[in-house]
């Protein structure tokens, strides 16, 4: 078993039987399942991600996507990143897009999506490309700012092409129409990362102003503690594109899971 996820558990088990621990030992993100999306530079994070950019854009902290993170205890997605996809306005008015889901391995990076096209022209040139992906978390904002977000079944339904030519590989960017509904406005948490969860995740930078956004998603609607999952997010240009993987776990760490689902539900109970 790897031993970041035995570490998260453990944490996470501790919080559930005896209470929360002090900040910097009881980072609720857990585990980083970024992997390499295939497209574009190396960086020196976890599955190169955190400085790497898509070939021919900008290399800045603004535009940079750089982790997902799963709670394997609680079903919950964290999505983080430079970029500002909290506000509806994104940066320099290229807007945030949705983040897409499937169980199997979806299509992406360079050469697989390659001619899937881009809309040059501003038009929001969809397609019924879903480019492998089963689920979309659909971001919802109130007042330019990320508060919710409806997941959807794809199936039937039609996504939008990124911006640039240059960056197709990055598709899809944003859920268009149809699919099913399956919930609505679920809430997000979010904000921006502690120095402490900074350092743990390995996103230092030079400039120590740099901002780190993070929202969580509650995916226990969708997903089991040991479902195998992709994640796949980007903006409308296709700056940088982001992908995450959390695979089966192994028999010992289901074992954890199931104490500390049992630990969290005598928790609730006796609080109640």
């Amino acid at each position: 078993m790897r031993k970041a996820q035995i570490s998260t558990l453990l944490v996470a088990l501790a919080a559930c039987c005896f209470g929360p621990l002090n900040e910097a030992a009881a980072l609720s993100l857990g585990e980083n399942i970024t992997i390499y999306d295939e497209d574009g530079y190396l960086g020196s994070g976890q599955g190169g991600e955190d400085a790497e950019t898509e070939p021919g854009m900008q290399n800045r902290q603004t535009w940079d996507m750089e982790a997902f993170t799963w709670d394997a205890l609680t079903q919950t997605l964290t999505l983080i990143g430079g970029y500002d996809f909290l506000s509806e306005e994104g940066y320099r008015d290229w807007a945030p897009g949705d983040l897409f889901l499937s169980p199997d391995s979806p299509i992406f990076g360079s050469p697989d999506n390659t001619g899937a096209g881009s809309r040059q022209d501003g038009d929001p040139s969809p397609t019924t490309d879903l480019f492998g992906y089963n689920h979309v978390l659909d971001f919802q904002y109130n007042q330019g700012v990320l508060t919710g977000f409806d997941i959807i079944d794809l199936t039937g339904a039609e996504t939008e092409l990124i911006w640039f030519s240059a960056n197709e590989e990055s598709n899809p960017w944003r859920y268009s129409s149809g699919g099913e509904l399956l919930y609505d406005d679920v809430a997000v948490v979010s904000g921006t990362l502690t120095a402490a969860q900074i350092a743990e995740y390995g996103l230092l930078h030079d400039d120590s102003s740099d901002t780190h956004y993070f929202a969580s998603f509650d995916l226990s609607n969708l997903y089991n503690s040991g479902d195998e999952f992709y994640s796949h997010y980007t903006m409308e240009c296709g700056n940088d594109g982001i992908m995450g993987h959390y695979p089966v776990p192994e028999p010992a760490t289901v074992m954890l899971l199931g104490m500390g689902i049992s630990g969290l539900a005598l928790r609730r109970k006796m609080s109640a």
